[in-house]
């Protein structure tokens, strides 16, 4: 596999997790990049618009994915893979996985009493999405105290 396989598949990864295809690769770019890149840099080396460029970078910043890096001498802004990213994308999934949970809850006060297939279908939805929010949280607080000790 080559660079600009790998960017792809980063790209089509995150696609298939709701982002834009061009934000996707824009995580892909700044993974296997060292120094920090410019709006103009990043869509050259994606072959996008900068237009498509900001909008990916704006989204991913807001995500706490991508920072915005000031280079000494430099007006333009550059962006860099966020230092602790991976668990900040857990804890959104954790908040995904909660509001499903709660999801599920409130869908058995709207079913009616003797529909009991129904509910029995959404308290295992609840109980599986508690289930994950529960592991997850625990996983991430466990990376978080290794990185503290190293």
């Amino acid at each position: 596999m080559n660079k600009q396989d790998y960017i792809e598949k980063y790209g089509t990864y995150f696609e298939a997790q709701g982002l834009p295809l061009s934000a996707g690769r824009v995580i892909g770019l700044l993974m296997v990049t060292e120094e920090p890149m410019t709006l103009d840099d990043i869509a050259e080396q994606l072959e996008i618009s900068k237009t498509s460029a900001s909008t990916g970078t704006r989204l991913l910043e807001s995500a706490a994915i991508l920072r915005r890096v000031t280079v000494r001498g430099e007006r333009r802004i550059h962006y860099a893979i966020a230092g602790n990213m991976w668990p900040e994308m857990f804890r959104q999934k954790i908040q995904t996985f909660t509001f499903l949970a709660d999801l599920a809850q409130e869908g058995k006060t709207v079913v009616d009493e003797t529909d009991t297939k129904v509910k029995e279908r959404l308290t295992s939805m609840e109980e599986f999405y508690r289930f994950l929010a529960l592991v997850m949280e625990n996983a991430v607080d466990r990376w978080q105290q290794k990185e503290v000790k190293e």
